[in-house]
């Protein structure tokens, strides 16, 4: 079966994904601080694989689960801290991650990216402007890297 990655599962996107990822077949590892219970549930249900790899982008980035998913999803947003912490959690630390399995999935010469950015990191909205930044870093420096991915054949897309 094929499998994804999602990080932010516990959010309201990052859990709409998780859903629909595990209703199409794919065993899921979301990457984050908790377990969703009742995503575990529903793939127990469905036949499917459900881990939780604890992982935080608050944190110095530690080890991504072994091996190179199929498909990577990155759900998860921070709105805590300042400017620093925002664009470590917010920027970085996605970048770090999405970099890394990239890399693996050119290795391989397979694999989809997909990555959720407010529309905030677009508009920057009053109050929010070091959240806007390192939104619109992550989804400027994604769209660099799906340029970059386009270049050599296709094969892995963001």
């Amino acid at each position: 079966m094929p499998c994804a990655w999602i990080t932010g599962a516990s959010g309201a996107w990052g859990k709409a994904f998780a859903r629909a990822l595990l209703d199409d077949g794919y065993d899921v590892v979301a990457l984050g601080r908790h377990d969703v219970p009742d995503l575990a549930e529903r793939a127990a249900t469905l036949g499917r694989s459900w881990a939780v790899h604890r992982f935080d982008l608050s944190t110095p980035q530690g080890p991504t689960p072994p091996g190179v998913p199929d498909l990577l999803i990155h759900a998860a947003v921070s709105m805590a801290g300042g400017r620093e912490a925002l664009t470590s959690t917010d920027y970085l630390a996605p970048a770090t991650l999405i970099d890394s399995v990239a890399h693996g999935m050119l290795r391989r010469g397979s694999g989809r990216i997909g990555v959720l950015v407010p529309q905030n990191a677009r508009l920057g909205l009053a109050g929010l402007g070091d959240l806007s930044a390192a939104q619109a870093a992550l989804w400027t420096w994604s769209e660099a890297l799906r340029d970059e991915l386009a270049k050599d054949a296709g094969e892995v897309t963001l």
